[in-house]
């Protein structure tokens, strides 16, 4: 592995850490009380550093939307082979319950925790259609 493909790597398991960390502590504190700090602690780095991968907790909080709702729209792609229009919106139903049940902290960071200020006025909708 080369120098390149190394430091890219270590680029994003520094852009995991970081969201991971994010996650937790959205979770714990709630998006208001969360501040870049407190994400930096979480994963013991300074706060500065953060700022090399993401421009400030907003955008830290819509990546974690955006991997939410591409985890659910994977779940999704299922119901193109239900014909049924109301078994493929009771299959939908299914696959969202289920989602909530196997993946609690992105369902939670996605319709419980809110980013009250700069949340988009189509209430994510632009989020989940960029996943």
């Amino acid at each position: 592995m080369g120098i390149a493909e190394r430091k890219l790597e270590e680029k994003q398991e520094m852009h995991k850490r970081i969201l991971n960390g994010a996650r937790k502590v959205f979770l714990e504190k709630g998006y208001e009380q969360a501040s870049m700090r407190s994400i930096a602690n979480e994963i013991n780095y300074s706060p500065g550093s953060l700022y090399f991968y993401f421009k400030d907790k907003s955008e830290i909080f819509q990546e974690l939307h955006k991997e939410g709702f591409q985890l659910l729209l994977n779940q999704f792609k299922v119901l193109d082979k239900v014909g049924d229009p109301f078994e493929r919106l009771k299959a939908m139903g299914r696959i969202f319950i289920q989602f909530a049940q196997e993946n609690k902290d992105y369902y939670n960071l996605m319709f419980i925790v809110e980013e009250p200020t700069k949340m988009p006025e189509d209430g994510g909708f632009k989020i989940a259609q960029e996943a």
